[in-house]
């Protein structure tokens, strides 16, 4: 097994993948009709992002996850020079099995809370997968490319904050 993972680490690594997410923000919403836009992300070497592609499997959507918007606030109204940019509120619950395709953070920082169960994270900053439980908070900002799993027989609640650009 070791040597399968190591095998994904140096194919991958230094390999440019497409994804596209639809629907991970509410840009997906207003524009369900159009095209997903593209992103493209660039695996780190050695990175736990890096073996994590290899289980997604060509996936490009989430599975088994649904948000609630919780509250939202204009911060152009708040702030002089924020635009239409927006901090906003949301309550993601992640089945068993369920899983968020690798997407950035960059424009888009923000801070996910861990409000109940246990999801393994796989990010480009880290080399392990990260296990976060209740209590816990991945902080999401430029350069960070990640993706969530949950391996475990218990849906998951996450709590995130962040800054949108509508």
């Amino acid at each position: 097994m070791k040597s399968l993972f190591a095998f994904a680490l140096v194919t991958l690594a230094s390999t440019t993948v497409a994804f596209s997410h639809p629907g991970h923000d509410d840009k997906g919403k207003k524009n369900a009709g159009k095209a997903a836009t593209e992103q493209r992300f660039v695996v780190v070497q050695g990175s736990a992002l890096a073996g994590a592609l290899s289980l997604y499997k060509g996936l490009d959507k989430p599975v088994g996850v649904s948000a609630v918007d919780l509250q939202s606030i204009d911060l152009g109204a708040e702030i002089a020079g924020m635009g239409k940019r927006q901090m906003r509120s949301r309550m993601f619950t992640i089945a068993p099995g369920g899983s968020v395709p690798v997407h950035p953070h960059n424009d888009r920082p923000g801070h996910a809370y861990i409000v109940s169960g246990e999801i393994t994270e796989y990010r480009n900053d880290q080399p392990q997968a990260i296990i976060r439980k209740v209590g816990d908070v991945a902080v999401e900002k430029n350069d960070v490319q990640h993706a969530w799993i949950n391996h475990t027989n218990e849906p998951v609640r996450v709590l995130v904050v962040d800054i949108f650009n509508p």
